[in-house]
């Protein structure tokens, strides 16, 4: 799919225990501290209801290693779902192609 509808996405994040905020982008909670956030792919990083969506952006505060890593897996683990979902990639910001071995080395860095 080359956009994916607003609604398409609100179910799948709503799944995944995502709520959209007052910015017009999805967050990841954990009581009243957001964990990541997932903002459009296309500047500003806004969702808006009628328009469709050509990629996603996720992106979190760092606190400390342990918790980052969670955090980073727990994001993964959704990007993965889209990428089955909509036979999509995962990409670096230099635009490159993640796999999972990448992720895998990611996760481990620190243990």
């Amino acid at each position: 799919k080359s956009n994916i509808p607003f609604d398409e996405v609100m179910k799948l994040f709503k799944n995944n225990n995502l709520s959209f905020n007052n910015m017009n982008i999805f967050e990841k909670k954990e009581g009243n501290k957001t964990l990541f956030n997932v903002a459009n792919l296309i500047e500003p990083g806004t969702f808006e209801e009628n328009k469709g969506i050509p990629g996603f952006t996720f992106f979190f505060q760092q606190s400390d290693s342990n918790t980052d890593l969670n955090i980073l897996n727990e994001m993964i683990e959704i990007m993965h779902e889209l990428c089955k979902y909509y036979d999509a990639w995962i990409l670096d910001d230099n635009g490159k192609n993640i796999d999972r071995s990448n992720l895998d080395k990611l996760l481990t860095f620190n243990e």
